[in-house]
């Protein structure tokens, strides 16, 4: 049995990050913080948890209506995003960071419909072009699990102590270990884990990213122990 971490792959030049903004040349008019108004860094929220550490499941429907008055914007790739199929990475703060085009939706919901939340969102920029990504829609992505999944006997993970309430139940690295319950990795296929944040998956999802020739994001093989 395998289990791995999605992350971001640095090498691919259409490796972008997704960022948020109230017109579409995020140069000129970014989402200033602190200004009153909506903030879709720190206040989006979700069905369980809200904005906490703890958040998990569906976007709330506030955070779905606010989100559709910004710019989703793919700043940093070095290369046209036409043949890619991902715009930014799975982060570990609670916040909406992840876009996909058609054919990842079709094929992630071919293999299990309720691993992710797509969720439509017009306004999508490629930022170094002032384009479009794609010609087809575009798709905001909510992985649904959030599972205690490391086994923290065994892995070098730590409770983190002084931050703030909303990264209350964080945990920090020690060391490298990693070791992953059996009892999660053997019955799921895509979550988030509680501890760290992480998206994790196991083979078929793995198979189903590189089947699609998703480039942009790279993998960390987790070992697997019974628990």
């Amino acid at each position: 049995m395998k289990c791995f971490i999605l992350r971001p792959n640095f090498d691919c030049k259409t490796k972008t990050g997704l960022s948020w903004a109230t017109e579409p040349d995020a140069k000129k008019i970014l989402i200033e913080p602190n200004d009153g108004s909506w903030d879709p860094y720190n206040d989006v929220a979700y069905e369980t948890g809200g904005n906490t550490w703890a958040a998990a499941g569906r976007l709330t429907d506030q955070s779905k209506a606010e989100l559709t008055k910004l710019y989703a914007i793919a700043a940093g790739a070095r290369a046209s995003l036409e043949q890619c199929h991902v715009i930014g990475d799975f982060n570990t703060s609670p916040r909406v960071d992840t876009a996909v085009d058609k054919a990842f939706v079709e094929a992630i919901s071919a293999l299990d419909p309720s691993l992710i939340e797509f969720t439509q969102h017009k306004n999508v920029i490629d930022d170094e072009r002032g384009c479009p990504p794609w010609d087809g829609p575009v798709y905001l992505a909510t992985v649904l699990s959030t599972l205690p999944s490391y086994d923290l006997d065994k892995s070098d993970l730590r409770l983190a102590t002084g931050v703030k309430k909303t990264r209350e139940g964080s945990y920090r690295s020690c060391g490298s270990k990693r070791i992953v319950k059996a009892s999660v990795a053997s019955e799921n296929l895509l979550w988030r884990d509680a501890y760290t944040r992480e998206v994790m998956c196991t083979q078929p999802v793995l198979d189903v990213i590189n089947a699609l020739g998703v480039l942009e994001w790279d993998t960390r093989e987790i070992e697997v122990l019974e628990d």
